[in-house]
């Protein structure tokens, strides 16, 4: 499927619109082999296997997140939601940058299915030296207090009324801690969500948090 993707983006005929609709499947579907591998990961539950499948290093993390925005772009923009990045000076993050970028994905696009139309997503990056702060926050429906202690089950949904596995939460919250980090929740229904990652932004800071 990949492969006849790859051909569709190189013919010439295609507007921009449907050009950047192809670049954001053929991505999809990448990153979609990689969650099926974290599905047969996680199914062991082993934190070890989940960390032997981590790769980390400096990176920039707010290049990577504008990377994610770019991507999911023309999804948010058929819903007239606005997306934001607002960060707070060079954040470098010790991290695996395609698990971290797989993390991003789920938790940009969550909130942007979630969101209402003509709604709103920022995401702001920041640092203090020692630990970098990514929070996705969203001006969507929201998650019922009983519900927020639950929502990195695998399996679990919030809302039967939106497609999805209820793997998305559990598969990035194994990866977070695969690096020691943290991925917490804080949520008002009718309000919105706050998806709060937080990493070590080098690797002597990762063995000393």
């Amino acid at each position: 499927m990949l492969g006849y993707l790859e051909l569709a983006i190189d013919e010439d005929d295609h507007s921009e619109r449907v050009r950047r609709y192809l670049d954001t499947a053929l991505g999809s579907g990448e990153r979609l082999l990689a969650i099926i591998s974290d599905i047969l990961l996680t199914s062991r539950r082993s934190r070890t296997s989940v960390e032997a499948a981590v790769h980390p290093r400096e990176i920039d993390a707010v290049e990577l997140v504008r990377e994610s925005v770019l991507a999911l772009g023309p999804v948010a923009a058929d819903r007239v939601i606005k997306v934001s990045v607002t960060e707070t000076g060079h954040a470098v993050v010790y991290a695996d940058p395609g698990r971290l970028r797989q993390v991003i994905d789920n938790l940009l696009g969550n909130a942007i299915k979630f969101n209402r139309d003509g709604g709103a997503v920022d995401v702001t990056v920041s640092t203090d030296g020692e630990a970098t702060t990514i929070a996705v926050r969203d001006t969507g429906v929201g998650i019922a207090a009983e519900d927020q202690e639950h929502v990195f089950e695998r399996f679990f949904r919030a809302s039967e009324d939106v497609a999805g596995n209820g793997l998305g939460l559990a598969i990035s919250a194994d990866i977070i801690k695969a690096h020691d980090g943290t991925l917490t929740v804080a949520s008002d229904p009718g309000v919105g969500s706050t998806f709060t990652i937080v990493l070590p932004a080098h690797a002597e800071t990762r063995t000393s948090r």
